[in-house]
């Protein structure tokens, strides 16, 4: 069976890093925050992670930037949580190679299942892999 997914959390308001953190944790994700551009490089360069859900509003720099090296550098993919609807902001995440984009408040429900939706969209892309992205048993 497939190990967990490993997650890096970027979010700078730390009491809504701290609740998403924990109930991902509590669902077998295995969870790592940063609450900065600068913090999400260093956990990039120090582990290898599955997946990246990443504010768009960080207090150093921009997600979307931020996402387009994280993709280059690590070849990692990432979901987009932001306060940032217009219908340009959603085409400016996805070109910056989010796969997906929401908007905060984000249920834990809706949180969960675009998780899902990528862990299933990397077994379709990748059917030959042993990945250790999973879901939770």
């Amino acid at each position: 069976m497939a190990e967990s997914a490993r997650i890096l959390l970027i979010e700078d308001h730390t009491a809504t890093a701290s609740v998403m953190a924990r109930l991902l944790r509590m669902s077998g994700y295995d969870v790592c925050v940063a609450g900065d551009v600068c913090s999400a490089r260093a956990a990039a360069a120090a582990q290898v992670f599955d997946l990246a859900l990443c504010d768009i509003d960080l207090p150093d720099g921009d997600g979307c930037d931020l996402m387009r090296e994280l993709k280059a550098d690590h070849k990692l993919e990432g979901i987009a949580l932001t306060g940032q609807a217009m219908p340009g902001d959603i085409e400016r995440a996805l070109r910056a190679g989010f796969t997906s984009h929401l908007l905060k408040p984000v249920s834990f429900e809706c949180l969960t299942a675009a998780i899902e939706d990528f862990v299933a969209g990397f077994r379709r892309r990748n059917p030959q892999a042993a990945p250790a992205v999973g879901l939770p048993e």
